[in-house]
């Protein structure tokens, strides 16, 4: 039997081999949804599985690098994405007429 069943502490990181770790696989996303695990390889740690962020970030539209390579992102400040989206919009049709 696998050493998966030892008692964990709730606040510290548990070290597991590459091997324990895919025998186990489904044990311990069950376990990272708690705490931390360190695989290691050969007893040398080689990565760090954590639960993850799923906080929704959002990020304005000029802050994407296609905006960027625009030369007047000056124009744009104090403006919303929808605000700069629809007079990018604007200026493409008006180029097409």
């Amino acid at each position: 039997m696998a050493d998966y069943k030892k008692e964990q502490h709730k606040d510290a990181n548990i070290s597991v081999s590459v091997r324990d770790f895919s025998r186990n696989l489904a044990y311990y996303v069950e376990i990272v949804q708690k705490q931390n695990v360190v695989l290691t390889k050969n007893g040398i740690p080689i990565a760090l599985i954590t639960k993850p962020n799923n906080k929704k970030q959002k990020i304005p539209l000029t802050e994407l690098e296609f905006f960027t390579k625009f030369k007047e992102p000056e124009s744009w400040k104090g403006k919303s994405s929808a605000q700069v989206a629809d007079e990018l919009r604007e200026k493409a049709w008006k180029g097409k007429q």
